[in-house]
């Protein structure tokens, strides 16, 4: 009975895992027309279906586990069996789960005491974050934490859509409507600019970028043969839609899931000739995407140079890149053929790259504060407006920002420390400051109703207050560092690894939204399951007495 009920929870696992991995980034209702609450409705519907038909299985499970422990009884101790047993039910809560409970309550808590009720329950127009949302999001990850058994499957599901996406994404800046979104579209509207794909607005679109694309760039460097051959063109597609889809956080993102992946090839000579080879993949196609827009496309389609996003495709430093990745690959082709030492092996060149990278995020980190707290300080660093974050800066993020500085610091100690309720960003905004005066945007933005701060982490303060934004940040650092002592065991959890950093790294300038958030939740839960099901590392002096024996996985190449 126990065995049919745990078949079942699991079956209901993939089944969901599918429809939000697989379906959701495609789904579309009307074309571009309301597809937030599209997608919305999709998820919440998905969600709700497996709370409802997991609860069964959840009770008889429950019922069966505890008629079989009521049933063992021991006269002289307890065997080895039930030692054992218990010693992995204490290994099944983790620092991640506790995150992710803290942060369901921490959500609950702060719709209490909201003065924004039912906007706090259901959401925002348009965006849906509200507490419901937020609890089937808590719900998804320990469902698919618990029940979820290293399918590999579902990877392959998810880095098809993914390919699919992209390659929509791209050929949609090429003017190529393969499924007819653009057909009531002029070209100069501002819709055509800022729609793209089977995701939508392009934010949403570069934060389902930064999510997925870091297991393409996995499957190329990770794997061998035919696999490593769609990992190429996966990679070749996941770059030139991150060059094109016209969101400046997309580098952002980019960079922060390289970084990681330079991280884990400073182990492995081979696996570092493959992050070169990538890297001269992607320093290549800025140049090959700014010549083919040139030349073939027609005026009113050519990547503009006003933008940042597409004056990057126009850099010379691109041909600088271009030539020292291709003498890093062609140097550790050499080197391992003519059979030179191994550099890599003893591991000092990671604790190196470790340290070097903590120190520079530091050290910018100090850089840019002084540059806001120091008019002087900004000045003598050059007086670039980069440096600063003013009205302007960030496409309007930085008046945004400022005002959301200013609410969270001049409110009480109740919303400083839950909030304002869940997705009660404009609730609060509103009613605190005259946002003509506070907030003025130029140009596009002007007019604009502003629903979050456009930066995930700080809209997390004023929504969810201290306890929500910290346990909301310790989901994402616990998890990462999971996977980090797990990597070894589990290379896939690199690639969970690059995912997270991506995503977190873009959305300081994104957002949650129903098109990507749900996929983040799923993909938490995922790697979680993977953790708890891989042994731990071993130690270094090659005792492993004390390791339990692996559980048998599909991820081993």
């Amino acid at each position: 009975m126990e065995k049919k009920a745990r078949e079942y929870m699991e079956a209901l696992t993939n089944g969901y895992i599918i429809l939000i991995l697989g379906v959701l980034p495609l789904y579309m209702k009307d074309g571009f027309n309301m597809i937030g609450d599209a997608k919305y409705l999709f998820f919440i519907r998905s969600a709700l279906l497996l709370f409802c038909l997991s609860a069964a299985g959840a009770a008889v499970l429950l019922a069966v586990t505890q008629k079989k422990k009521n049933s063992i009884v021991g006269i002289s101790g307890k065997s080895e069996a039930m030692k054992r047993s218990e010693t992995q039910r204490s290994r099944q809560w983790s620092g991640t789960d506790s995150f992710v409970l803290l942060y369901g309550i921490s959500t609950m808590l702060s719709y209490c005491f909201s003065e924004f009720r039912q906007e706090a329950l259901w959401g925002y127009a348009d965006w849906h974050m509200g507490l419901m949302t937020q609890l089937l999001l808590v719900w998804s990850y320990f469902f698919i934490s618990r029940f979820y058994k290293m399918e590999k499957f579902a990877w392959k599901v998810a880095g098809a859509v993914a390919f699919l996406v992209f390659l929509l994404g791209v050929l949609n800046r090429y003017s190529c409507d393969v499924i007819g979104t653009y057909r009531e579209i002029d070209y100069w509207d501002w819709n055509r600019r800022h729609l793209l794909s089977t995701i939508g607005n392009i934010n949403w679109y570069c934060g389902y970028v930064c999510l997925m694309c870091p297991l393409l760039l996995y499957l190329f460097w990770s794997r061998s043969g035919g696999p490593r051959m769609l990992g190429g063109v996966g990679s070749f597609i996941s770059f030139a839609t991150i060059f094109t889809q016209g969101s400046s956080s997309g580098f952002v993102g980019l960079g922060a899931s390289m970084a990681v992946l330079l991280w884990a090839s400073l182990k492995d000579q081979e696996k570092l000739k493959r992050f070169f080879q990538l890297f001269f993949m992607m320093s290549l196609m800025p140049p090959l995407l700014a010549w083919t827009s040139e030349r073939f496309l027609p005026y009113e389609l050519k990547m503009p140079k006003y933008d940042l996003a597409c004056q990057l495709l126009f850099w010379k430093i691109w041909y600088v890149l271009i030539i020292l990745a291709g003498l890093a690959v062609l140097f550790l082709h050499v080197w391992k053929k003519k059979g030179g030492r191994d550099f890599l092996k003893s591991g000092v060149w990671r604790r190196v790259y470790t340290i070097t990278v903590t120190v520079i995020l530091l050290a910018g980190a100090l850089f840019i504060l002084l540059c806001q707290l120091s008019e002087g300080f900004w000045k003598l660093a050059g007086g670039l407006p980069e440096l600063r974050i003013q009205g302007e800066w960030g496409s309007g993020r930085g008046a945004l920002w400022k005002v959301s500085v200013q609410c969270f610091l001049q409110g009480g100690w109740k919303q400083r420390l839950l909030g304002a309720g869940p997705d009660c960003f404009a609730g609060i905004i509103y009613k605190m400051f005259d946002m003509d005066q506070e907030v003025f945007m130029a140009g596009q933005w002007q007019g604009a109703i502003f629903a979050n701060a456009h930066n995930e982490w700080l809209n997390m303060l004023i929504t969810g207050g201290i306890l929500g934004a910290a346990a909301y940040a310790g989901i994402f650092i616990c998890s990462f560092i999971k996977c980090r002592k797990r990597a070894e065991k589990q290379p896939v959890l690199i690639a969970g690894m690059m995912m997270i950093a991506g995503y977190a790294a873009n959305n300081f300038f994104g957002f949650q939204q129903a098109a990507v958030t749900p996929v983040m939740f799923v993909i938490l839960g995922m790697l979680s399951a993977i953790v708890r099901l891989s042994p731990p590392q071993c130690s270094a002096k090659g005792d492993i007495s004390a390791c339990p024996a692996p559980i048998q996985s599909s991820y081993t190449n």
